[in-house]
């Protein structure tokens, strides 16, 4: 992990030197390298070291083992090429929240996850097991810690023309009894 955040900071670096060299803006150039450091990152966990099904249990992206940045930078690549981890084992920490859809009256369960500042919250949406637990019976208290692993998928609301994002087939770990305040 170090060697990625390493490789993402001179990435940072370079895409700026040489985007001011270009006469490019600063955006273009964060967004060029962006899209160069998720290929790295991608690279690495598809048959990399990252990758050793004894080490992460065929978990091909723990959340919970990166430093806040990289969480923050992969949540935020989860979020703006979704494509890229479809299939893939996510596996985070954070805070439980559940939702209800305005449209079909069903609750959807999310784990909150906070950049390093805890500034900036993403919201990753989950599915326990098959679907059949009860809401609010079986589910945690809001704002409890929660640990949630599962496969990355997308998938469409009847009637709605959008692509939504998702961890199917979760299981769920309560990290703490106490509701975060």
């Amino acid at each position: 992990m170090r060697q990625i955040k390493k490789i993402l900071v001179l990435l940072l670096l370079t895409a700026a030197a040489s985007g001011c060299a270009e006469g490019k803006t600063g955006m273009e150039s964060l967004k060029e390298t962006e899209k160069s450091a998720v290929s790295e990152l991608l690279a690495e966990n598809e048959g990399g070291e990252e990758r050793d099904e004894e080490k992460n249990g065929g978990v091909d992206f723990d959340l919970t083992s990166m430093s806040g940045d990289m969480v923050y930078a992969t949540v935020y690549s989860m979020m703006a090429e979704p494509e890229n981890y479809v299939g893939k084992v996510i596996r985070m920490k954070g805070l439980y929240y559940a939702g209800n859809g305005r449209k079909t009256g069903k609750y959807r369960h999310y784990c909150l996850i906070q950049d390093a500042l805890a500034c900036c919250t993403q919201g990753l949406e989950f599915v326990w097991g098959d679907g059949s637990r009860l809401y609010p019976d079986e589910y945690p208290e809001e704002n409890s810690e929660i640990i949630v692993c599962g496969i990355y998928e997308s998938y469409q609301n009847e009637g709605d023309s959008g692509t939504f994002y998702r961890l199917k087939n979760a299981e769920v770990e309560l990290e703490s009894t106490e509701p975060v305040r």
